[in-house]
């Protein structure tokens, strides 16, 4: 474990004072005359003060000028890059793009130089309807002007409010400004009737999957059927690793278990393990190239704009592959097949499972901490209520 540097009590023999410096913005802070045991309680309620937030940015002078919302956006993303990273692989997580994608929308109100306090209830509905309206607002290059749907708009509203929630305890942002802000309903059907509801992923028919086998190459032919029948996210398919497939033990002498260092909740302290039958590993080790790398069980060549890459195979390789087979299969067929993903393929997966063994088995398998969340994932079948009612009559 790191050591925590602290800073001591400090004696400026000019004043005979004792003082700190603080790391974070390298100023003095005075305690008191030296040798006195006031001195000393006073740096020690400082220093615990200090170690309490260490890693948020000091607190605002009340004596200097009235924080704007640069200021405001400074302190949260110092805060947000510590925390929504990665420990294990020190990378930003997910959350921390979110972040920077709801400040954007921030900019023309950042760049007026508005002070925090006059940020009003009136200010984050403009933005939100900047927003909803962003295909005939005026956007940077970078930015897509197709009309988002209604839970991204309350997502980015909700990260604007965090940051003022957060700026209330950096001292940069007045209690009633926050609270104002929090009484900004989310947005629904009836309120912004414009915005488009995402449609629920359903999954890919088996027929289509197997429909298509044909017009794969054998790599890809091999990933498919190993994501049909564990069903895992299509990142941990892609960086399977042979170091992290454990062998069989002695209670299951045919199943292996492949445990990713990296997944979904890795950052969490969360375990994954996913159990693949002996059959599978054979077919793995027989579809293997000799120039491939030793610990990738997958590799692919980049082509079009990823022309040049040799390495460990993409997420954008198996869709690009996927794709490029429903498109030969529908040039050579009059019914045509409709374009899937590899998403929906979990989802196939994780329906199947609900079928047969439950919810619970559905979380097991697909590395699910909610059932709230498999439930997303494994479309409710009513084969058994029909066959319950099928059955009554005989009673």
């Amino acid at each position: 474990m790191k050591k925590i540097k602290v800073p001591g009590l400090l004696h400026h023999k000019g004043k005979s004072l004792g003082y700190s410096i603080d790391p974070r913005d390298k100023k003095r802070i005075y305690h008191g005359q030296w040798g006195l045991r006031l001195t000393q309680s006073k740096y020690e309620i400082w220093l615990a003060e200090y170690l309490a937030t260490r890693n948020q940015p000091p607190q605002a002078d009340p004596e200097q000028s009235e924080p704007i919302l640069a200021d405001l956006v400074s302190a949260f993303m110092r805060w947000a890059d510590g925390y929504y990273r990665n420990p294990v692989t020190k990378l930003p997580t997910s959350q921390h793009h979110v972040l920077k994608s709801a400040i954007r929308e921030l900019k023309p109100w950042i760049e007026s130089g508005k002070p925090v306090a006059e940020f009003t209830t009136k200010d984050l509905i403009a933005v939100r309807a900047g927003i909803v309206n962003r295909c005939i607002m005026p956007q940077s290059e970078f930015t897509p002007r197709k009309k988002l749907t209604i839970s991204t708009v309350n997502i980015l509203i909700c990260k604007i409010r965090l940051m003022f929630r957060k700026g209330v305890e950096f001292g940069l942002v007045p209690v009633q400004v926050h609270q104002a802000l929090m009484c900004v309903q989310p947005l629904n059907w009836r309120t912004a009737p414009s915005l488009r509801n995402p449609e629920p992923i359903k999954p890919v028919e088996k027929m289509s999957i197997l429909k298509i086998q044909a017009f794969l190459k054998p790599i890809y032919r091999a990933m498919m059927k190993i994501h049909t029948t564990t069903g895992m996210r299509v990142k941990e398919l892609v960086q399977m690793r042979w170091s992290e497939i454990e062998p069989p033990t002695k209670g299951d002498p045919t199943l292996w278990c492949y445990v990713p260092s990296q997944h979904k909740g890795s950052h969490r302290g969360q375990d994954r393990r996913i159990y693949i039958h002996e059959s599978f590993i054979a077919l793995m080790r027989s579809i293997r190239k000799p120039l491939w790398k030793a610990d990738f069980v997958w590799c692919s060549h980049g082509k079009g704009i990823n022309a040049g890459y040799s390495g460990q195979m993409t997420p954008a390789a198996y869709y690009l592959a996927i794709k490029s087979a429903i498109r030969r299969y529908n040039l050579v067929n009059k019914i045509k097949l409709e374009p899937f993903t590899p998403l929906q393929i979990r989802h196939l997966v994780g329906t199947e499972i609900r079928e047969s063994d439950g919810i619970e088995a559905v979380a097991a398998t697909l590395g699910h901490v909610r059932l709230n969340t498999s439930e997303i994932y494994a479309e409710k079948s009513f084969t058994k209520a029909k066959e319950r009612a099928r059955n009554s009559a005989e009673i």
